[in-house]
């Protein structure tokens, strides 16, 4: 019997969200909660309605960097078991500054690739959320729980994968499940004037698929590069700032493909879905469109993480013995900016 891949994810996203740290991650707020979902009319490679989500969130403005992916890396040394040249705690752009068993393990970014995009697996990415959402302790148990249960990962006599499908509730950072993902990068609350919303097919404000390129010659995304003559490659993180998505990420198009939360069928629990185009993608136009194919198994390295998170409230105040919450309203990224 197959099981059901999608969860619902209300209950993972606090209904108040108290003041918490952004450790240095660029987050953007999600607004138009309740928005109607994108309805496929080719189901090749999406089988339901995405995009629409009934709470306001926060996204990261670009994928998590390799720096960032150091810091983390050099936390969870002590407890990595597996081989120090692994990319699922490498990635392309980490190394060992040791190779000898007997040297206690650490790591560090190659020189000049700091500020590219980090890559790894989705379970070696869910890692990274428990980290955060226990703030960074140096503790095992810090790294194996409290967003994504890793006791979890694994497959049953079905051959599913039993990996945690949505995070615990109560979770401070998380990969975004798929229709955050797709709100966040296509969705446009004025697509067609005021009052007027939809769905962008390609993740930078724009029906028409953005060009390959350097920056500096017109180009407004890195996606398949690898399949140039010039072959450039990983290039910083926000590196095409005019390009965004009308919520303002970057690099929704190109750099590497995204994790998300979410299965990327509902016929079982096989793959993840991932999200957007990668400079390695020799179909990258297909991959990035709304509609697009893309997804992995859990343990399959080299895909980006952009995480998700909680919006703060801006104004919180006791009131009475009951300590009666009255909270304000965020206006959102795009209210502010439009």
């Amino acid at each position: 019997m197959k099981r059901a891949a999608f969860c619902i994810f209300l209950a993972s996203v606090p209904t108040v969200a108290f003041a918490q740290p952004d450790y240095g991650l660029d987050f953007v707020n999600i607004g138009d909660p309740g928005n109607a979902p994108y309805v496929p009319t080719d189901t090749t490679w999406v089988d339901r309605p995405i995009g629409g989500v009934n709470y306001e969130y926060r996204i990261m403005r670009t994928e998590v960097t390799v720096a960032q992916w150091v810091e983390f890396a050099n936390a969870y040394a002590p407890y990595y078991t597996g081989s120090r040249l692994h990319p699922e705690i490498t990635g392309y752009w980490v190394a060992p500054d040791s190779l000898d068993p007997d040297v206690p393990l650490s790591f560090h970014a190659v020189p000049g690739s700091e500020r590219y995009t980090a890559d790894t697996s989705w379970r070696m990415a869910a890692r990274f959320c428990n980290w955060l959402h226990n703030g960074k302790s140096s503790e095992a148990s810090a790294f194996e729980s409290g967003v994504y249960d890793t006791s979890t990962f694994g497959k049953d006599e079905n051959n599913f994968y039993t990996d945690q499908s949505s995070p615990s509730p109560g979770a401070k950072y998380w990969m975004p499940s798929w229709d955050e993902w797709v709100k966040a990068a296509y969705y446009d609350p004025r697509k067609g004037g005021e009052n007027s919303p939809g769905y962008w097919s390609f993740p930078v404000s724009s029906d028409i698929a953005p060009v390959s390129g350097l920056p500096e010659e017109n180009g407004q995304t890195n996606a398949g590069s690898y399949f140039w003559d010039e072959q450039y490659g990983f290039l910083d993180v926000g590196s095409y700032p005019t390009v965004q998505s009308p919520w303002g990420l970057l690099d929704a198009s190109g750099s590497l493909s995204e994790w998300t939360g979410s299965w990327a069928s509902s016929e079982g629990n096989f793959t993840r879905k991932v999200s957007g185009s990668s400079l390695f993608d020799q179909y990258w136009i297909d991959s990035e469109r709304i509609d697009g194919r893309g997804d992995y198994f859990p343990w399959v390295t080299g895909v980006a993480i952009r995480l998700a998170t909680t919006v703060p409230s801006p104004g919180i105040s006791a009131i009475g013995v009951g300590g009666l919450l009255v909270l304000g309203r965020r206006r959102s990224t795009f209210e502010r900016n439009h």
